[in-house]
């Protein structure tokens, strides 16, 4: 991960402008020259190209731009398909952060080795997310947990991240329709991606997440109870400024298991129905 906030901002402007000078290019020579007929199979050739690099550009960077990343793979308002196929890898093939950073990590936060810390320790992540990835641990007493920690040095170039991205996603989308030449969605791309930088934003402070974790847990009490819903159990003594540590749950990704084919219709229903109700229940 690239830690300098100058340098960072540098490559991502170069990343963006090397695909927006490609549909420049696409708009003013290409698609002049090129029949009629086959303008759109060279446009999506284009748009596959692209998203491809446009991956590579935000796993390289890593940070915000995974979540953007995941952002964009859900709003097919904004983007050609090639991208939302592009966008959808980076929900689950996050670079990992070496074991001696996330050590180094756990020690800056407690104050004292990873085996003084907890019984036992496992260098390979359960998952890997934009902001942290995740270990699973047992604590001194026993207990079965996982630890999110936080990247080191994420801190220092988020903000900056934040402003590039701000500033530059809506052009690179307006960009991608022209060189697409389909119809505007209508969407305002500046304030949808706007209000969305400013949530993110939110993200990086984690204890904002125990006490939204804290407060879904008292809110969804009942459903717990009725067993539709299961919260992990946060372990405040052991949570940090950049470590949450909770209980161990063995579970499985919900569209891994439902896509296995095997899933009976009544099942499907109940979870259907223990989203929905969980979901209102919040409101």
């Amino acid at each position: 991960m690239l830690h300098n906030p100058f340098i960072r901002t540098v490559v991502s402007v170069v990343f963006f402008f090397r695909i927006l000078w490609s549909y420049v290019w696409f708009s003013l020579v290409t698609r002049p020259l090129t029949p009629k007929g086959e303008r759109r199979a060279k446009a999506e050739a284009l748009h596959e190209k692209n998203a491809a690099w446009l991956y590579h550009s935000f796993v390289t960077l890593k940070g915000v731009y995974i979540k953007i990343g995941q952002f964009l793979s859900t709003q097919m308002a904004l983007l050609p398909t090639p991208y939302l196929v592009e966008m959808t890898k980076v929900q689950d093939r996050v670079p990992v952060a070496s074991t001696e950073a996330i050590r180094q990590r756990v020690l800056e936060e407690y104050g004292k080795p990873v085996e003084e810390v907890f019984s036992k320790f496992e260098p390979t992540p359960l998952a890997c997310a934009s902001i942290g990835q995740v270990h699973r641990v047992t604590l001194k007493d026993g207990r079965d947990a996982v630890i999110k920690v936080k990247y080191p040095g994420i801190d220092k170039f988020f903000q900056t991240d934040l402003k590039v991205i701000k500033a530059l996603l809506p052009i690179f989308v307006r960009i991608i329709e022209l060189a697409y030449y389909r119809e505007t969605s209508g969407i305002d791309h500046r304030k949808t991606i706007g209000e969305f930088v400013k949530y993110i934003g939110m993200e990086l402070d984690y204890r904002n997440e125990i006490k939204n974790h804290d407060h879904m847990r008292e809110l969804l009490a009942d459903k717990r109870e009725q067993g539709m819903v299961i919260i992990p159990e946060l372990y405040h003594d052991h949570c940090q400024e950049a470590i949450i540590c909770m209980e161990y749950i063995d579970a499985h990704k919900m569209m891994d298991w439902y896509g296995n084919g095997h899933v009976p219709a009544e099942k499907k229903d109940w979870i259907y129905r223990a989203l929905l109700e969980s979901s209102l229940y919040t409101i």
